[in-house]
């Protein structure tokens, strides 16, 4: 059979394939200067004449890189009265007529974490092709009153990109595509997001009454998450996953949620669904600065703006696959795939 690549698919990756994929042996084996990833009969298929994994002359070399060399950012006041941070790529006018216009993402802080420690990761998505909103919510919980993140902050970030995107003279006037929206978690965040996955808004972050997710949903992350019970309740909330594509991202020195919940909480989720470690981040390995949020962490090892780029590229991968080709590519598309991009992430888990 011959394969062809689909170049606009692979510029809407931000993927590199090029030469020799596989050997002659039995199984597939996929190597790239930077991703080394073999597999065992399955899958990647990219369109109706895509990129196959089964098809031995294609070689898939690291994660996306940014398509878009410059951002825009602005801070504006949603609906509700949140302070919300707003990155984009420069769109030349060209581009958006050819590329069409771009997936919204809301971005779901941790608990105490300031908006604005997710400048450099919502930057380097944007520079992929994404229209961001970082929503600066804040909550009392108990005796505490701070930045506490819930599933009724994506839908109200959701609903803000949809109006900046529609009014005449805003930064992003005509950017959004209304109909693709994708949401990123961390840590109180990241099971925020699981929670609106699964369409359930509770107290103390949610008043009392019914709870849906905007089903303009395709995909989710969390990046150091899990929905393990509070004590003295046990087990793991079960996320209903099914019609959101939903990923764990997880520091392999996260010492604030331990790697085994995150881990029993992915085995919970239904497909499609993937586990990355990266290794050498910690629990805030996604924010500006070590240490952003109330509980301390060990020190982080891979220096802090390559942590960032790692998560942000890992979040284009899956987001490339499940939002900006939804409907186009094949559900394995990750199946084939295992091992690690130049020592930092680990393509630890697929389901399909």
């Amino acid at each position: 059979m011959t394969h062809r690549t689909a170049p606009r698919m692979l510029v809407l990756l931000g993927l590199s394939v090029l030469g020799t994929a596989c050997s002659s042996a039995g199984d597939n084996v996929v190597s790239g200067d930077d991703l080394a990833v073999s597999s065992a009969s399955q899958d990647l298929t990219i369109g109706k004449d895509g990129i196959s994994c089964d098809a031995p002359e294609f070689e898939l070399k690291g994660l996306p890189k940014p398509f878009f060399p410059h951002t825009i950012s602005y801070t504006a006041t949603n609906a509700v009265g949140d302070a919300t941070d707003v990155y984009a790529p420069k769109v030349a006018p060209g581009l958006l007529r050819v590329f069409g216009k771009l997936p919204a993402v809301v971005v779901l802080q941790g608990g105490s974490v300031d908006k604005s420690q997710y400048a450099n990761f919502a930057t380097r998505l944007a520079r992929h092709g994404y229209v961001v909103a970082v929503p600066h919510h804040l909550a009392t919980v108990g005796a505490q009153t701070g930045p506490f993140t819930s599933p009724r902050v994506l839908n109200q970030g959701f609903e803000f990109l949809k109006s900046e995107s529609a009014t005449d003279g805003n930064p992003i006037e005509g950017l959004v595509d209304p109909a693709k929206l994708a949401v990123v978690g961390h840590s109180l965040g990241g099971a925020q997001a699981f929670f609106a996955v699964n369409n359930t808004c509770t107290p103390p972050l949610c008043a009392p009454g019914p709870y849906a997710h905007p089903p303009e949903l395709l995909a989710a992350i969390g990046y150091g998450t899990n929905t393990k019970a509070r004590p003295p309740a046990t087990g793991y909330t079960d996320i209903n996953s099914t019609g959101v594509a939903v990923a764990h991202i997880h520091g392999s020195q996260d010492n604030v949620a331990k790697i085994v919940d995150a881990r029993a909480t992915y085995a919970l989720l239904e497909p499609a669904k993937a586990f990355f470690r990266v290794n050498g981040t910690t629990h805030y390995g996604i924010t500006n600065d070590t240490n952003s949020g109330a509980q301390p962490d060990v020190p982080q090892t891979l220096p802090q703006d390559e942590g960032v780029e790692a998560i942000a590229d890992t979040t284009a991968l899956w987001f490339g696959i499940h939002v900006k080709l939804d409907g186009i590519v094949s559900g394995s598309a990750l199946s084939c795939f295992s091992g690690t991009r130049d020592g930092v992430v680990t393509i630890e888990a697929t389901g399909n």
